[in-house]
């Protein structure tokens, strides 16, 4: 049985920059780190033809049980199984591969974001859903400007509350300004686990009860979440989103230090799919080499084939490690880019200016952090960008900005007090909340940099798409690709590694 181990130093980053904003430089993002969890005994399975009419009663006799049986996608999901009995149901005849699930773990990433409070003398009076131009902080928006947002508002495409994007993530702030009535809380859903035992690390639920009583368990105590909701569909009081109208459905598989498990992932996309949502933003992946881990991306293009057939188009960050991806066998692969049934998108963006402008060298520059490889990268979005002196020290960088979260915790791991004798474990570690969350009167925003940002910005164009294409996966796919701005001063003409087919262009997009 191939089972998923770690990825023998090959980094497993996520799509984000990964400290929560400003001077809160312990606190965990969604960048993800996929490590084996030899200490679990949950497994996905994979059918050939279906699952066996015993399949139920098969894996209760090995003390077991079957959280998710999806037929559409041919999987399951088991829990309270050993290895051995993983191994022997894989000899079954129809099944095709089993996989150990495994966590997502948070890493530190080079850049902190930065934070800016909104000086709104009204919220109510500076709504600007009907002209995102008008938003506090869209000024310092070089981004939509970048792909033309603000030509689609002019020519009234604000987006349509009858399209769904479902943001798997780590929840949203829905009392949010700009976000207050656009998220369908009906169907929210979280997939993170609830119910610890450890008191040092207690789960999302324990957390709201704690910091937020009365708060759904699909808040976002992290923060990335509500950032990239709020870059698809924003009222646009505090900034803009690419759209100001959508539906939100936040599918949370990320908890407060951005941590979250691949069986958690595979929920997500078979509830947001079987939940009606037309588009699906995943800000989120791994690196992965291919050779000996064929089961786990036929397992990533199941589930992606059933939600493409059901007219979702997906859409994927392509990570931040700045390595190419690449189809050899022994090559480096990014889920979810691996699999051909989703729109992966490179970052770009300027490395240098003030905060409005004007940018350096451009603000279509490749982003210095983005995987690419013309065999994967589709398109490529504004993520926010930084430079670098010779001695690798960040001296300039631009982010994207969008919602920061009300709801946002830092995880904080003391350091050894000076002067303690050798071999003195650190203070326990300890949630406080956030600069966003911990002052209630003030609204704030935040600057992200990550290819976690440039995906949002074309899940937002999806969106739009949607209301003249209808659910067409394929079509929408290649509207994109058509109609996407050649990069050729930083690329070359045609498909290239970091663009793709080139930096989205919303107005062509739309025939505007």
């Amino acid at each position: 049985m191939r089972r998923l181990v770690p990825f023998l130093g090959i980094a497993a980053l996520a799509a984000c920059s990964d400290s929560m904003p400003v001077e809160l430089t312990s606190a965990r993002a969604p960048s993800l780190n996929a490590v084996s969890a030899s200490a679990t005994s949950r497994y996905v399975v994979l059918f050939k033809g279906g699952a066996p009419t015993d399949f139920a009663s098969s894996i209760a006799a090995r003390g077991g049980t079957v959280e998710l049986l999806h037929e559409g996608a041919g999987i399951a999901i088991v829990a309270g199984i050993s290895a051995d009995n993983a191994g022997a149901i894989e000899q079954n005849a129809s099944v095709e591969a089993v996989v150990a699930d495994f966590e997502y773990q948070g890493v530190n990433h080079k850049v902190e974001p930065m934070v800016a409070e909104a000086g709104l003398a009204s919220e109510a009076e500076t709504q600007s859903q009907a002209n995102p131009a008008t938003a506090f902080f869209f000024p310092r928006q070089w981004h939509h400007r970048a792909i033309g947002a603000n030509v689609a508002w002019a020519a009234g495409r604000l987006g349509s509350p009858g399209v769904d994007v479902a943001i798997l993530d780590s929840g949203i702030d829905h009392l949010y300004p700009d976000l207050v009535g656009l998220v369908d809380q009906g169907r929210a859903r979280s997939f993170v686990p609830t119910n610890g035992t450890n008191p040092v690390l207690p789960t999302d639920d324990q957390l709201i009860a704690t910091f937020f009583p009365g708060r759904p368990i699909w808040s976002d105590l992290n923060g990335h979440g509500s950032h990239v909701a709020s870059t698809v569909s924003s009222l646009a009081i505090v900034s803009a989103g690419v759209t100001s109208r959508v539906t939100l459905i936040p599918v949370k598989v990320l908890n407060a230090r951005g941590l979250g498990s691949f069986t958690g992932i595979l929920n997500g996309i078979l509830y947001a799919t079987d939940a009606g949502a037309e588009v699906i933003n995943m800000s989120l992946g791994a690196v992965f080499l291919r050779d000996g881990y064929r089961a786990f991306t036929r397992v990533l293009d199941e589930v992606t084939k059933y939600a493409r057939s059901a007219g979702v188009t997906i859409v994927v960050a392509a990570g931040n490690e700045a390595l190419p991806l690449h189809p050899s066998n022994n090559g480096i692969y990014g889920a979810f880019c691996s699999t051909k049934n989703v729109i992966c998108v490179s970052a770009t963006g300027p490395n240098a200016g003030p905060l409005n402008g004007p940018y350096s060298p451009s603000v279509d520059f490749p982003a210095i952090y983005t995987n690419f490889g013309q065999q994967f990268i589709d398109v490529a979005a504004p993520g926010g960008n930084w430079a670098e002196n010779a001695q690798g020290q960040i001296i300039s960088a631009v982010g994207v900005w969008a919602a920061c979260s009300k709801t946002g915790l830092t995880f904080v791991e003391p350091p050894v007090p000076p002067g303690s004798p050798p071999g003195t474990p650190p203070p326990p570690p300890f949630y406080r909340k956030n600069t966003c969350s911990n002052n209630p009167n003030s609204t704030y925003a935040s600057g992200f940099i990550g290819t976690s940002m440039a995906s949002p910005h074309v899940a937002g164009l999806a969106a739009l798409l949607v209301e003249q294409l209808g659910r067409s996966p394929e079509e929408i796919k290649s509207t994109l690709a058509r109609t996407s701005d050649d990069i050729v001063d930083f690329g070359k003409p045609g498909k290239d590694d970091f663009y793709g087919h080139g930096r989205i262009n919303v107005p062509a997009a739309l025939g505007l």
